[in-house]
């Protein structure tokens, strides 16, 4: 009689080991796919990224700027997908619009969030920040270290089919 206990019991362990193994190997990183769901992992390795490229790949990612005599613009487009220009008018103002870009081949979509003011006047700082829920549409081209920007969405003082230089 006991020999037949033991066997029982050592038959039920085998089989809550070999149900529970599994389960407690993929509770603890080794995540491997059923059988049945290779196929679908594989398909989705088989096709092809969609447009837009992320700012991660893109090689627009950076700082750009386009000094004259007496302004200076520059756009920063960091890689995390947030953006910011910036529009400096000597030492007197400022003027710059935050948001989030993405972008494809040959546009940039830019969500602007805010845009800050600051003005000196008569020695005095004035500071104006207010909430923007606008989106830019811009036309780009990329020629190594010159980045031309086309967009009747950009403001006046920024200016429209402006050609930045990288700013490294």
């Amino acid at each position: 009689m006991n020999k037949k206990i033991i066997k029982k019991t050592a038959a039920t362990l085998a089989a809550v080991l070999f149900v529970a193994l599994p389960l407690f190997a993929d509770a603890h990183g080794n995540n491997r796919p059923a059988p049945d769901d290779r196929s679908l992992l594989k398909n989705q390795h088989m096709t092809k990224p969609q447009r837009p490229v992320t700012t991660q790949q893109n090689p627009l990612g950076g700082d750009w700027v386009l000094r004259t005599k007496n302004e200076q613009i520059k756009i920063d487009l960091s890689r995390n997908g947030k953006m910011k220009i910036e529009w400096k008018q000597g030492f007197l103002a400022e003027t710059e619009w935050e948001g989030f870009w993405t972008a494809t081949d040959s546009e940039i979509t830019f969500t602007v969030r805010s845009k800050e003011l600051e003005d000196w006047t008569s020695g005095t700082k004035k500071e104006t920040r207010e909430s923007m829920n606008a989106v830019w549409k811009i036309a780009y081209t990329l020629d190594g270290d010159k980045l031309t920007l086309t967009c009747s969405d950009l403001p006046k003082e920024i200016g429209n089919k402006v050609t930045y230089m990288r700013n490294y």
